[in-house]
This record gives structure tokens, sequence and C-alpha cells, in this order.
């Protein structure tokens, strides 16, 4: 047990693990701590941007196949998270580079459909032209 310091709480954790990622561009160490996050916080209501950035994080390093593990607990469990559509777009992503086509464009479709007039979506619809 580590007495030196006093457990973070859900959100400072957060913030940590955050700008790790963001400010500090120490991506190794923001995966390490959004995954631990993940185990010391399992009902968190910022689980949904854990994921996210998570995603990201692995994506960015090429780890695709961990990337699309926590794009799709986002997709599949929280339906009403702002990140959902930016998700499903970094599916369609993984799932072109892996030439599933079909598969791409029905996730891009999806952002168009669902998530219209966002940024998501304008990128969706991007990336549908050119699987034309």
């Amino acid at each position: 047990i580590n007495t030196q310091s006093t457990p973070l709480s859900e959100s400072s954790a957060y913030e940590q693990a955050l700008n790790l990622a963001l400010k500090d561009k120490r991506f190794d160490e923001a995966i390490i701590k959004f995954k631990q996050y993940q185990v010391d916080f399992p009902q968190s209501s910022y689980m949904p941007n854990v994921h996210y950035w998570l995603g990201q994080l692995l994506f960015n390093k090429g780890q695709k196949v961990e990337a699309k593990v926590e794009f799709e607990a986002l997709v599949t469990n929280f339906k009403e998270s702002t990140k959902r559509g930016d998700a499903l777009v970094k599916l369609g992503k993984i799932a072109q580079d892996n030439n599933e086509l079909d598969k791409a464009r029905d996730l891009y479709q999806q952002v168009v459909t669902d998530y219209a007039n966002t940024s998501a979506s304008q990128i969706a619809k991007t990336r549908l032209l050119g699987l034309r």
C-alpha cells in the first residue's frame, strides 16, 4: 500500500490522465493511467470519455485491435455519449484499414445518419466518398 499520497478522486484521476495525454504528450503514461482508471472507477460518469481517449491513444500507437475494444465499449455501452459519433468514425477507419470496406461504409453511414451536422459526420461523409 502506498502511504505516500492520498488516492486521487474520480475527477482528479481523470484530469491527471487527460493532462498527461493532451498537455504533456506523455502518451504511454496516459494509457497506463486510463487503464488504471477503468479498474479504480468502473462506474464513473467519465467512463465514456476514458474509453474514447484510451482508444485514441492506442489507435495513434498503431494498437488498433486494443483501440477497437475501447471504441466498441463506448459505442455499445454509452449511447448518449457526445464522443459516440467520433468513436464510430474511428471504428470505421479501423475497418477501412483492415480492408473491411462494407463494414466501414456501414459505420460511416451510421454517423452521417445519427450524428448529422457534427464534425464526426463531416469526416464520415469525406471517408464515404473515398470508399466509392
